[in-house]
Formats: C-alpha cells, structure tokens, sequence
C-alpha cells in the first residue's frame, strides 16, 4: 500500500511538473476571486489553493494569480491514460498486479484532481476508475 501511494505521488509530481505548466493573470481593479474563477473556467478553490491565499481571499491589483488552466490538465489526463492504460491490457499480469496498478490508476487520477481543482473526492466510488472525459468535465465549469 505504501508502495502504491509513493508511486502515485511521485508520478503526479512528475505530470504537474512535466505536463503542466501554470498559467498566470494579473488583477485588476475590482477582480474577486470567484469573479476570476469565472472568467478562468474554474473553480475559485483552485486559485486559492494554488496561491496560498488566506481565508478572506484577500487579493490586490496588479497581483500576479497562478491557476492551470484547461489544456494543461488535458495533458495530465493524457499522460495517465497512456501510461497505464498500455500496461492495465497487459494479459501476463496476474489478478493482484492488475488491482494494484487500477488502485494506483485511480490514485493518480484523485491526485491530479485535487492538486489542480482543489476539491475533495467524498461523493466519488474509489472502487472504479473514472471515465477520462466524465472526470475532465467534471473539473471545469460549463
């Protein structure tokens, strides 16, 4: 489980790092957090998370806010999907390896959820992996 768990963390770093690359906007006179959310298509936590902003979400003009946007983390989902989907088909994978590496999948796939939208998993079954393109609709506001 440890081993699982060290995995997963080491590859979402190497996905934020390698496929993501943070976008930044600048503030202007009246912006609000969730106003800019809005305009970004994301979520207003996202930015707070990503900016270490306090509780009030205080924010200044002319401040320079980080947020991911949407076609960096398709490339996340991406890379997921190519890499563990090649190895999940492999039929010499005994029924033991084959859940570890779907737990490790689905371990990935929250990780990179929650480092990039800033929300938590308690409505969604752990026990399956998401469906790539529910999960990246489900990340951004329509």
């Amino acid at each position: 489980m440890l081993k699982i768990v060290l995995l997963s963390s080491f590859v979402v770093l190497f996905v934020l790092t390698s496929e993501t690359r943070p976008a930044e906007y600048v503030v202007k006179s009246g912006d609000t957090v969730k106003g800019i959310a809005n305009k970004l298509g994301i979520t207003s936590d996202a930015i707070i998370r990503i900016n270490s902003l306090d509780k009030k979400n205080y924010i200044r003009t002319g401040q320079t806010l980080k947020y991911v946007s949407r076609s960096d983390l398709q490339g996340a989902l991406d890379f997921w999907n190519k890499e563990f989907s090649g190895r999940l088909k492999n039929p010499d994978l005994s029924r033991e390896e084959k859940r570890n590496l779907e737990y490790t999948a689905q371990e990935i796939e929250f990780s990179i959820f929650r480092a990039i939208n800033g929300e938590k998993f308690k409505d969604v079954d752990h026990r399956y992996v998401l469906d790539k393109e529910k999960t990246a609709a489900g990340l951004f506001k329509r």
